[in-house]
């Protein structure tokens, strides 16, 4: 069961301080952040597979719920 109020949690200081846009995810606490690689507002064609695969542990990293 997810808590709607927290979206993800940093996985380098265990803040819910974080925001998050189509193409990286950021704790506004430490300033930890991590590039996914991979745009999920404009996926391509051209984009390897291996970068949404990429993108997709990170965000399970982060315990993202959004």
């Amino acid at each position: 069961m997810y808590n709607d109020d927290v979206t993800a949690i940093c996985p380098d200081c265990g803040s819910a301080d974080v925001t998050y846009t189509s193409q990286k995810i950021s704790c506004l606490a430490c300033e930890f952040e991590e590039t996914f690689g991979y745009d999920f507002a404009q996926p391509s064609a051209v984009t390897d597979a291996l970068d949404r695969a990429k993108a997709l542990e990170i965000l399970k990293r982060w315990s993202f719920a959004g």
